[in-house]
């Protein structure tokens, strides 16, 4: 995907290259870590505002996701519409009888300070990165 991507930006309408090396510069090396890198810290290394947009549009074109219809989703073998998804615990999926089923709505409740949006911040970290 890197050199996709170097092929990408490189296209002389997006006028990234900066005497050859701009993005060497910011330490960029793949879509995904232009789409990480704060705007901030690329006004810093003497990118334009219409360079930054440039880049990031470049990286979102390459990570994008295809859509999926309604349709093909009720058309799923039935394993994949009645998974669960895993906490990536095995305390955490004993607890819940192997993690939380992908259909339907699972509340989480208890007191303040219980630990609930950390748990939750858990579980979509663990989706993120077993998505890639």
């Amino acid at each position: 995907m890197r050199a996709a991507f170097k092929r990408h930006i490189s296209h002389p309408r997006t006028r990234l290259w900066h005497n050859g090396n701009l993005l060497f510069i910011a330490y960029i090396n793949d879509a995904q870590q232009a789409m990480l890198t704060p705007q901030a810290h690329l006004l810093l290394k003497d990118f334009t505002e219409e360079d930054i947009h440039a880049l990031k549009t470049a990286a979102a074109t390459l990570l994008a996701k295809p859509t999926v219809t309604a349709y093909e989703l009720s058309n799923l073998p039935h394993s994949k519409r009645y998974s669960r998804v895993s906490f990536a615990c095995t305390a955490l999926d004993k607890c819940t009888r192997g993690g939380i089923l992908t259909r339907g709505i699972t509340e989480f409740c208890g007191s303040a300070s219980a630990g609930k949006a950390q748990l939750l911040l858990h579980l979509c970290l663990t989706l993120h990165l077993n998505d890639e």
